[in-house]
């Protein structure tokens, strides 16, 4: 995300997890993106056809797609998250950004994966791993806040923080 920040001048970062979360659930919270029944046919899951279980393009399952058109949520490669491990979900739901780099920290992880079975889809499942470990499994997906167009008679939003912290914007979810 540093990376690619750096050389288009853009704020992208990984997401939070409650982010990622809502990206893929909604606010109805959903069991899958398409609602609430496993359907392996519908994502790039371990169940998804009689031959060996494998990474997929990111639109090869049109189904595995959330209200807000996020795709590959439950199925294809579990995704890397900003959001420090935790056991549980924090209590205090508001959106926290936190910004250490040390390697030594577990991340979060989110979503299903190509080698997974259904209880370990779920768009609630998390997951935790070290930075410096690479799996064939785990992915990331980028995002940025995107300006909004300022309705008649009112001030213009501040724009994106330096830092890439979530600013009173939308934000749009881009698969890499």
């Amino acid at each position: 995300a540093d990376d690619l920040a750096a050389r288009t001048a853009l704020p992208w970062r990984l997401p939070h997890d409650l982010e990622w979360e809502k990206a893929i659930r909604g606010v109805d919270g959903r069991f899958f993106p398409w609602g609430d029944h496993y359907e392996p046919t519908r994502a790039a899951v371990a169940e998804s056809s009689a031959t060996p279980p494998m990474r997929q393009v990111v639109d090869s399952y049109p189904q595995d797609c959330s209200v807000y058109g996020v795709r590959g949520g439950t199925g294809n490669v579990r995704e890397w998250c900003r959001s420090r491990y935790q056991r549980l979900p924090p209590e205090d739901l508001r959106l926290r950004v936190e910004l250490e780099r040390e390697a030594d920290v577990l991340r979060m992880g989110r979503g299903g994966a190509w080698l997974a079975t259904g209880p370990f889809c779920r768009a609630a499942s998390r997951t935790t791993s070290r930075p410096e470990r690479r799996l064939l499994a785990l992915g990331f997906r980028l995002l940025r806040a995107l300006p909004l167009p300022t309705p008649p008679g009112c001030p213009p939003l501040p724009p994106p923080s330096a830092d890439g912290a979530p600013s009173p914007g939308s934000t749009s979810l881009y698969p890499h």
